[in-house]
């Protein structure tokens, strides 16, 4: 008798067919070549962004930081005794 996971192995395809695709339906490697750069151009372009805003934030706490504790220092040193 087989295992259930032998009959699954022997009697189902990797792919359900609707989901496969054939090499006719896909663009010449060059043209697919070129979008998957695209793509990854694209995707780094997003990412250089992300750092930047990163970047950003990070100066903003920092100058806010020192704000604080300028205000925090000029508090003490005008509050009365």
């Amino acid at each position: 008798m087989e295992s259930a996971i032998q009959l699954r192995r022997t009697h189902s395809a990797p792919f359900p067919a609707s989901k496969t695709k054939t090499s006719d339906n896909l663009p010449e490697p060059d043209v697919l070549a070129q979008e998957i750069v695209d793509d990854l151009e694209a995707a780094l372009e997003q990412f250089h962004e992300i750092a930047a805003d990163l970047e950003g934030r990070r100066r903003m706490k920092r100058e806010f930081s020192v704000f604080l504790s300028v205000v925090s220092h000029n508090d003490r040193a005008f509050s009365p005794a």
